[in-house]
């Protein structure tokens, strides 16, 4: 993992690493068509696990985007994180707040009134407001996250207390605090999602990142990929291999809701995004033991190569899952009728 290393380090045409953008490309896609029936695309759904890889492979990625010097200019980072997100997210919600005002004039109403609360507020209260940009609700949390991590980075080292256990005690007493609350307020929580699992894996292979550099990436590769495909049935209650289940585990690690977050999820336990440390943190590791082996067997340059649309369509991947929702929705009011 090295410092200071991000999507424009590597490979840059304009200033954007090509191999990640194609990535991100092919998972929004991926994305997308699920949303849509499959969208034609059915050997990426019958052939293998849904969400066994589209979503790992966004984890794969956040494996290699480990980044450390934030810190040094916080208000640069900041404004970054505004640009990129919260700027973007509030223009859209103007927009759908405006489509809803439009279609109310003719007799159609379809989630909040667009006001000034709902438009500014509820983005970071409630998730959206508009029902047409339900994809939206992640992104007002994110940019909560990512600002408040950096200070609190920057607080710990001003203290002296720079230690990524610290980190990771922290985060995880916060977690815990987060699911005694959502326990009295069941209704559309989220525990254990992918912000946590990237957040907690982050914390987790700082932690251990001079273990991983001890280990030779070919290894490393092989033994965290083994893993996940291993442990992918563990939040379901068996070992296998990707969706093929081999022994089933004890009942009795699933009898506990607060086991749930380590992939043992428990028959009451209820989230509508899940994604428990096992398997998922082994996808991650993954991604750091890959782009390891890539960079030292000089590999990289045969990721240099153009897709024009898939470059375009991994530079907006964010713009798109903001949108692809309610196109997708009067694509088919149009075709179908509902």
């Amino acid at each position: 993992m090295e410092k200071g290393r991000n999507l424009r380090s590597v490979n840059t045409d304009g200033g954007v690493n090509l191999q990640f953008k194609l990535l991100s490309a092919i998972g929004i896609i991926i994305i997308v068509s699920g949303h849509c029936y499959h969208g034609g695309m059915e050997l990426a759904y019958n052939w293998f696990p849904p969400y066994s890889y589209n979503l790992a492979l966004f984890v794969f990625i956040s494996g290699y985007f480990y980044k450390t010097d934030y810190e040094e200019n916080i208000g640069k980072y900041i404004w970054k994180r505004t640009k990129r997100l919260l700027i973007p997210a509030y223009l859209w919600n103007i927009f759908y707040g405006g489509m809803v005002a439009f279609l109310g004039l003719f007799g159609f109403t379809i989630g909040a009134k667009p006001d000034l609360y709902n438009l500014f507020v509820m983005p970071f209260v409630d998730g959206e407001a508009f029902q047409y940009n339900l994809g939206s609700w992640f992104v007002y949390p994110l940019f909560l996250v990512c600002i408040i991590n950096v200070l609190f980075r920057k607080f710990l080292k001003l203290i002296h207390l720079d230690n990524e256990f610290i980190v990771l005690i922290v985060y995880l007493a916060i977690g815990m605090i987060g699911i005694n609350t959502a326990i009295a307020i069941p209704s559309q929580v989220v525990w254990f999602g992918i912000l946590n699992l990237l957040g907690i894996s982050m914390l987790i292979c700082s932690a251990l990142k001079d273990l991983f550099n001890a280990i030779p990436a070919v290894v490393g590769a092989i033994l965290s990929f083994v893993l996940y495909a291993v442990t992918y049935g563990v939040p379901t209650g068996y070992i296998g291999f990707l969706g093929i289940p081999i022994i089933e585990l004890p009942s009795f690690l699933y009898e506990y809701k607060y086991l749930s977050f380590l992939g043992f999820r428990s028959y009451d336990f209820v989230s509508s995004d899940y994604f428990s440390i096992i398997p998922w943190l082994f996808m991650f590791v993954f991604g750091i033991f890959l782009w390891r082996i890539i960079k030292k067997i000089k590999w990289e340059k045969y990721f240099y190569f153009k897709i024009p649309i898939l470059n375009v369509i991994g530079r907006y991947s964010l713009i798109i899952y903001l949108l692809h929702q309610p196109v997708i929705m009067l694509i088919m009011t149009i075709i179908y009728g509902y």
